[in-house]
């Protein structure tokens, strides 16, 4: 598990062994290579990484202070376990403020954006030929707040990234390996977004972000509960959206 991490690579050196167990740990989750619930075996993790058992354990304290790792007396830490309302919540107000930040951000969109987001979607298009879901997900927060990038207000972007960052915390970048087929329709959706973007149709994809979103929230949320064993009723009739 954490050995795959490990080949990944990491695009710099870390300052230290800590953060480097860190970072290790807290992609594992983030890409559902650890599983909620799934116990972690500090030794073993400290094995796989090539480092001794310290930095793990305070790399791991570290996580629970983020919420991402769970620990009850006299017992193992594990992967923290999925609230799904909160998720819900958290989506439902991030899909208002992209469809905000969408309309404002299209008409000030410059050449330089455009040619970032045309380079974006081609990586998009090699992450779906090559089945990489992990990094499809990755690519698709990428590409969504790029088009954000030009809005003019701040705040706004600050905002809806930061929800962003919070859902990475439920492991949302796993929605395209939990949902068959949503990849193919989040980049069909992509690209026509493009096309609206580059016409300058702004109510247009406003719509068609809105219609993107709602239909990735209920079917992550419905793989959740299916995951979970959980029983969640996801109403038809609100709009959240997590792509």
């Amino acid at each position: 598990m954490i050995r795959a991490q490990l080949k990944r690579g990491v695009a710099s050196t870390p300052p230290s062994k800590e953060d480097f167990a860190y970072e290790r740990i807290r992609e594992a989750i983030l890409s559902g290579e650890l599983a909620a619930g799934e116990t972690l075996v500090q030794t073993k993790i400290a094995r796989d990484l090539g480092v001794s058992a310290i930095p793990v354990r305070a790399a791991v304290r570290r996580l629970m202070a983020e919420g991402l790792v769970t620990q009850e007396h006299y017992h193992p830490p594990q992967v923290a376990k999925l609230a799904v309302n909160e998720l819900e919540q958290v989506l439902i107000i991030r899909e208002h403020l992209e469809t905000l930040a969408i309309k404002e951000a299209i008409p000030r969109m410059i050449p330089r954006q455009m040619a970032v987001l045309k380079e974006l979607l081609h990586e998009l298009e090699m992450a779906l030929q090559n089945n990489d879901m992990p990094r499809f997900g990755i690519l698709n927060k990428r590409f969504h707040l790029a088009i954000y990038e030009a809005c003019p207000y701040p705040l706004l972007i600050q905002t809806i990234t930061d929800l962003w960052d919070k859902t990475d915390r439920y492991r949302s970048r796993t929605m395209f390996t939990l949902v068959p087929h949503l990849a193919e329709q989040s980049q069909a959706d992509h690209r026509r977004l493009l096309e609206l973007i580059g016409k300058g149709a702004a109510e247009e994809a406003a719509k068609l972000t809105d219609e993107h979103k709602t239909r990735g929230r209920r079917l992550f949320l419905a793989a959740l509960s299916s995951e979970q064993n959980s029983p969640y009723p996801v109403d038809s009739h609100r709009r959240v959206a997590e792509e």
